[in-house]
C-alpha cells in the first residue's frame, strides 16, 4: 500500500513542478501581452453553473493548442487520479471546460 500512495505523491510533486516551470518560462520569456495576443484572441466564452460546476463553454479555440484533450471532463480525469476536483476558493464547486 505504500507504493501506491509514493506513486500519487510523486505524480502531484511533478506536475507541482512542472506548473511553476511553466509559470516561471512565461515570466521570463514572454510579455503577457503577447502571449494573450498569441493564444487568446478570438477565443470566446460563457460559464454556467449546473449542480455542484462551473461549466466554462470556450468558443473558437485553435485545435493546435489542445485544450480540449486536457480539460474538457476535467472533474473526471481528476478524480480518476484520486485528486479531489472541489476548489475550496469556488465553494467546493469543480471546474469543467467545454469547447466548441
Amino acid at each position: 500500500m505504500i507504493l501506491p500512495c509514493l506513486v500519487n505523491k510523486c505524480k502531484r510533486i511533478t506536475f507541482t513542478f512542472l506548473y511553476f516551470y511553466t509559470i516561471q518560462l512565461f515570466r521570463n520569456n514572454y510579455e503577457t501581452k503577447h502571449f494573450a495576443d498569441s493564444i487568446l484572441r478570438g477565443i470566446d466564452g460563457d460559464l454556467r453553473v449546473k449542480d455542484d460546476k462551473i461549466i466554462a463553454t470556450l468558443y473558437n479555440v485553435p485545435e493546435s493548442l489542445n485544450l480540449k484533450q486536457y480539460y474538457e471532463d476535467l472533474p473526471n480525469k481528476l478524480e480518476r487520479e484520486g485528486i479531489n476536483p472541489k476548489i475550496p476558493w469556488l465553494f467546493d464547486f469543480k471546474l469543467d471546460f467545454r469547447f466548441k
